[in-house]
């Protein structure tokens, strides 16, 4: 069934709603759990004097820890509400609707959870495709640099990595979708066939 982007984004509405959601409560727990060590790490040290010290590191150094095991749930949580996203989308594409009975966010989980390995697999795929991009991407600004001296080389360099981004980013995704599209026919097809297949599609 055609649909149109923006008839997508009505549709799925919940779920940037989910996302905007899931934002507000790791922020405000970001918030909470610092202000509490914070106020902690001065009272140690309004107790000990100068051999509070030493404590407030360790505080300071268990902020550091717990607030990136938060973001790194944060990403890890919000990977997958996008992996629901993609499977949804790609129902409406194919039927024009979820199966009855289901809601769009219940849907979606189902066919995460029903795909974690899979899931789990393209959330590390995400993270290693964006740090080759980043990769690349200095090299590319390098080799710009050396061949500032011709006219038109930086424009050159600027399209080649806006192309190479946008190209890139989203294999990840187009990889799941696949996988869902397959599920979704009821076929037999293994998960990683459909991800060799869907990978030779995209390229």
């Amino acid at each position: 069934m055609d649909m149109s982007v923006m008839q997508l984004i009505r549709k799925t509405i919940p779920f940037f709603l989910t996302r905007i959601f899931v934002y507000g409560i790791f922020t405000l727990a970001s918030i909470l759990f610092l202000a509490l060590m914070v106020g902690l790490g001065f009272l140690i040290v309004k107790l000990f004097g100068e051999g509070g010290a030493a404590f407030f590191i360790l505080i300071i150094a268990a902020i550091s820890v717990v607030l990136g095991v938060l973001r790194f749930v944060e990403r890890y949580f919000l990977y997958m509400v996008k992996l629901g996203h993609v499977a949804v989308i790609a129902e409406l594409l194919r039927n024009g609707k979820v199966p009855e009975g289901k809601g769009m966010i219940a849907y979606g989980k189902d066919s995460v959870v029903e795909n974690f390995g899979a899931s789990n697999v393209a959330f590390v795929v995400d993270k290693m495709i964006k740090a080759a991009i980043r990769q690349i991407q200095r090299w590319l600004f390098r080799i710009g640099n050396f061949f500032k001296f011709v006219p038109g080389s930086q424009y050159v360099i600027i399209i080649v990595n806006a192309i190479m981004t946008v190209s890139l980013s989203y294999v990840d995704e187009a990889i799941m979708s696949y996988i869902f599209l397959q599920k979704s026919k009821k076929s037999d097809e293994s998960v990683w066939k459909s991800a060799k297949d869907c990978v030779v599609l995209y390229a």
